[in-house]
């Protein structure tokens, strides 16, 4: 699978579980994975190539410490904060031990 194919694969892995909003003012649960992963993971591939060393047990640790990271991220961007947070969860859960390696090489050659 192509680059840019793996990561529009991913964001819509990860925008399948949109959350019910009600009467919330947000910019797109769609729109919010996608900076998250396209921006804020893209910042942290350094770290990520950490956690293939550390291989799956350590990359399920690890997830908690994404999320949090995310969430940081997205109160840096303003973004809706009560969405970011839950896309910032979808976006962990779906990182593992299968899918890193090439997560963090599109992301790597992706153009944001």
């Amino acid at each position: 699978m192509s680059k840019p194919d793996f990561l529009n694969e991913f964001i819509k892995q990860c925008s399948q579980n949109k959350p019910e909003f009600e009467g919330e003012r947000f910019i797109g649960w769609e729109q919010i994975i996608f900076t998250l992963i396209g921006f804020g993971l893209k910042a942290m591939v350094p770290e990520l190539k950490e956690w293939i060393k550390l291989g799956a047990a350590a990359i399920a640790l690890k997830r908690q410490e994404l999320k949090e990271k995310l969430v940081k991220y997205a109160k840096e961007k303003e973004l809706d904060f009560p969405t970011a947070e839950l896309a910032a969860e979808e976006v962990a859960k779906n990182i593992n031990a299968d899918n890193i390696t090439e997560l963090i090489d599109s992301l790597e050659n992706s153009v944001s």
